[in-house]
C-alpha cells in the first residue's frame, strides 16, 4: 500500500490500519467503520501530503520491523489490548 492510498482512508480507518490493523491484519472496508466507532472525512493539505510522503513509509517500515517477530496469536493479543486501551481513552 502506498502512502497515497492511506490518505484516502477515514481517520478511524487509518487508526485501524496503523495500529490494531497493522498488528492483526484486520482492515475496515467500505462503510464498516460505523460498526467500530466514529469517523469523519478530512482533507489533507498539499503540505500535509508532502510531509506524509516523507514520514509514513519509514513509520510503516518501523511498525513492521517491530511486529515481524510476533506470531499471529501475539499480534491478535496486542490488537485486543490496544482496542481496550482505546476504548477506555474515549
Amino acid at each position: 500500500m502506498s502512502a497515497w492510498s492511506v490518505l484516502e482512508l477515514r481517520p478511524c480507518e487509518w487508526c485501524a490500519f496503523v495500529s490494531p490493523g497493522g498488528v492483526s491484519g484486520f482492515r475496515l472496508g467500505g462503510n464498516q467503520f460505523g460498526q467500530y466507532g466514529r469517523g469523519k472525512f478530512v482533507q489533507i493539505t498539499k503540505a500535509g501530503r508532502e510531509l506524509l510522503d516523507k514520514v509514513l513509509p519509514d513509520h510503516l517500515t518501523t511498525e513492521e520491523t517491530i511486529l515481524a517477530p510476533r506470531s499471529t496469536d501475539e499480534r491478535n493479543m496486542l490488537a485486543q489490548l490496544l482496542s481496550k486501551l482505546t476504548a477506555t481513552a474515549n
